[in-house]
Formats: C-alpha cells, structure tokens, sequence
C-alpha cells in the first residue's frame, strides 16, 4: 500500500507540471476571453509548495521515514484551509436559478466542491496512514532485541 501512496503522490507532482505548462501553452491558442487562465501568485505558489511536499512525501516514504507523515499531514492542512476558505467565496451563476443546463457555472462550481470533498478526504486517509506505518516502524525494537 506504501509503494501505491508513493505513486500517487509522485503523479501528482507530474499530472501538476503538466497541467501548468499546457496551460501555459494552450490559453493563447484560445479566443475567448472567458477561456483565458490567469493565476495569481499566491495559487501558483501554493500549487508548487504543495508539489514539493508531494515529492518529498512520495521519497520520504518510500525510504519508510516518519518525516513523509510530516510531509502529508502538512499537505491535507494546507489543502484544508484552502478548502475552507474556497467555501466562503459565492457561487457566481450566469443562468437562472431553475435553469436545465447541465454544465450551467453553477452546476461546474458544485462539482468541484464535491470533488473537493473527495479529494480531501483521500490526502487525510494518505496523511493518516502514513503517520501509523512509520509510527509502527519507529516505535519497533531493532532485530535481536526484545521488550523488558
């Protein structure tokens, strides 16, 4: 399970580089200016502070080290905060309230927010078994040796 999470976290660095620099590349071939992707600072910093933390969390815990339950509780509080303070912003709906579109904004934000949830609830299961594995590791004695 271990060499899963690894996988995952190191995916999530790559899937993260990727989908910034085909944004980057695709948003001018775009005319429309609703399309076009504009991130603030602070999202992209904290995109790549938090792909730091995947990669050191993905090597720390292949090498079975407690510092990766460090790595990943840190990474579920910040996607916590962000989380939390994404909830606070208004859903804007350009459509009426009782609209049949299926992909209104509205019906998008809602999805996100659910996914969210998802995804939030994955980083803190990773974080949490990550912290009993090398708890497990760190609080056994060394071969030959028993308890007294």
């Amino acid at each position: 399970m271990a060499t899963v999470v690894c996988i995952y976290e190191a995916s999530i660095v790559l899937l993260d580089v990727v989908g910034y620099f085909s944004l980057k590349f695709l948003v001018p071939l775009t005319t429309n200016a609703a399309v076009h992707y504009h991130p603030t600072l602070r999202a992209g910093l904290i995109s790549w502070v938090s792909c730091l933390l995947a990669l050191a969390a993905a090597i720390t815990l292949w090498q079975m080290r407690r510092s990766a339950a460090v790595f990943l509780g840190a990474r579920f509080g910040m996607d916590l905060v962000l989380f939390v303070v994404g909830l606070f912003h208004p859903i804007h709906a350009t459509t009426q309230p009782h609209s049949t579109q299926a992909l209104s904004p509205s019906n998008i934000a809602h999805a996100f927010r659910i996914v969210g949830v998802i995804a939030l609830a994955l980083s803190g299961f990773i974080a949490w078994y990550a912290y009993k594995i090398t708890a497990a590791k760190a609080l056994s004695p060394p071969e030959g040796q028993s308890h007294t």
